[in-house]
């Protein structure tokens, strides 16, 4: 290869299966049409695209621009009359490369959440830090408000007074916002990591650990939260697996006997009892144990 002086370098961060969206490229090609440079070095030719059409598209904007590429990876050149060959080869061997790197990392990933050695692991939520290790421990600022909103719900409080109270007191958000947003409540509710347990996802498998880090709210607080959960819930499931919406919300200001009805809802969270493997004490306690009417 002849001696070349370097011009510039062109890089766009985006993706390759089109040329719209890619300003760099087009400056190239400016370049090259105005004269300026007449000779392109590229590393591959994935890097121009990893689609054939579109790779060939920009190989021949750029000829047509006065300009000649050199492929290093390839060692081939635009002009060779078997571009197209090279090119469909090249992109296919890029094409399974890129499957067996995405194969290779969630094979890591699993392994790593499999051994319970991924980082994944010790992600923090509200209410959790970093010890000097990296591990999760309490972050007991955050972890009172934790609790408060887990005994307020389970007095019966509605998400909307809870809200509310959290405002009263000028609890800031785990943002640090003055007003926290619903969401941000159900999640803290719903998210197990306060158990001490933790659930991770790779690539559509589950993997548990119990007893990983110090918890913030018991076991037993929790199923009772989500079951309580359920039971605040306005869409009601038939026999026939059919969804549909309650004449009526929760309320705290109203009792659950007299928003719900009473019988399907004391059959339906029994079993959810069972499910969960609460105690019966615990079933006492929300008011659901099998009754005698007067």
């Amino acid at each position: 290869m002849p001696n070349y002086v370097l011009f510039d370098s062109y890089v766009d961060i985006a993706s390759g299966s089109s040329l719209d969206g890619r300003p760099e490229f087009q400056r190239l090609v400016e370049d090259c049409r105005s004269g300026r440079i007449n000779f392109v070095l590229v590393k591959n030719i994935s890097r121009f695209s990893r689609d054939t059409v579109v790779a060939l598209k920009a190989i021949y904007q750029i000829h047509g621009a006065g300009a000649k590429i050199h492929f290093v990876q390839e060692n081939v050149d635009s002009d060779n009359p078997d571009i197209q060959i090279y090119i469909a080869a090249s992109l296919a061997c890029a094409e399974r490369e890129n499957i067996d790197r995405s194969e290779n990392i969630k094979w890591g990933l699993k392994n790593r959440a499999a051994a319970g050695i991924s980082k994944s692991y010790n992600k923090i939520c509200y209410g959790y830090k970093h010890d000097s290790e990296g591990n999760l421990c309490i972050k007991e600022s955050e972890a009172k408000n934790v609790r408060f909103i887990y005994n307020r719900y389970l007095d019966g409080h509605s998400i909307v007074s809870i809200l509310k109270e959290l405002k009263k007191e000028a609890i800031p958000s785990p943002t640090g916002k003055d007003i926290w947003s619903k969401k941000t409540v159900e999640n803290i509710l719903t998210n197990i990591k306060y158990t001490g347990t933790v659930i991770i996802l790779v690539d559509d498998i589950q993997y548990k650990i119990v007893d990983h880090h110090p918890a913030i709210i018991s076991s037993d607080a929790f199923d009772a939260v989500q079951i309580e959960r359920d039971l605040r819930s306005n869409i009601t499931t038939d026999s026939n697996g059919i969804s549909s919406r309650k004449n009526s919300k929760y309320s705290s200001i109203r009792t659950i006997r007299e928003t719900h009805d009473y019988e399907k809802d004391r059959l339906r969270l029994l079993n959810k009892l069972e499910e969960y493997k609460l105690q019966d004490i615990k079933a006492e306690r929300l008011g659901i144990l099998p009754h005698t009417t007067k």
